[in-house]
């Protein structure tokens, strides 16, 4: 008989247009709710297809355990260590934590595991104007750089501030792990934790 290993997910999240929980989600699901709608982040009027799937209600402050982080982290980092925060609270691990004699091992052990899309077109508007500018010369765009581009610009686009955020948040220091792979980061990275695990 072959040793199996099982891994089991003790806790998620989702944070999608039908809802801010995974219990929000589900109680949509039942109802037979849906969260796509006409896009109000921007002007569609000139687009054929105006409908899409964003966040109801978006207040960044009401979804950070420190609203001073907001000021170096970009929306996608917001919604992605929320959702985190509320997988690690539903899998109940820090109250776990908390009847340990100690909780070194449990903390060096504990990984972050995240997929992220990487950088989104938006997120290069801080130096796109400045390459306008200057019409391409590499030379005179690095000669202005640091005058007209915020120096904490790279802070807030890094593909791993969920991961290291989260980390930091809940004092897990064990092999954490980052994919940006656009759309298949999120479920490399459950498959990658999943290999850590077992």
């Amino acid at each position: 008989m072959r040793d199996i290993h099982r891994v089991f997910i003790t806790g998620l999240s989702a944070l999608t247009a039908s809802g801010a929980t995974a219990d929000d989600n589900w109680a949509a699901v039942l109802a037979g709710e849906y969260g796509i709608d006409e896009i109000k982040q921007w002007d569609v009027s000139t687009w054929t297809h105006r409908l899409g799937g964003e966040l109801k209600d978006y207040q960044p402050a009401k979804m950070l355990p420190d609203r001073k982080l907001m000021k170096v982290i970009s929306r996608q980092d917001v919604l992605g260590i929320n959702v985190a925060m509320q997988a690690v609270d539903h899998s109940q691990l820090i109250p776990y934590r908390e009847t340990l004699e100690s909780t070194d091992v449990f903390n060096d052990e504990t990984a972050v595991f995240v997929g992220s899309p990487g950088n989104k077109y938006y997120q290069q508007y801080d130096f796109l104007p400045l390459i306008a500018k200057t019409g391409g010369n590499m030379q005179a765009f690095a000669t202005q750089l640091f005058s007209e581009v915020h120096p904490t610009w790279l802070l807030r686009i890094l593909p791993n501030n969920v991961l290291a955020y989260t980390g930091i948040h809940y004092g897990f220091k064990g092999v954490n792990h980052n994919i940006a792979n656009h759309a298949v980061g999120g479920m490399q990275a459950i498959i990658e934790a999943y290999h850590a695990v077992k």
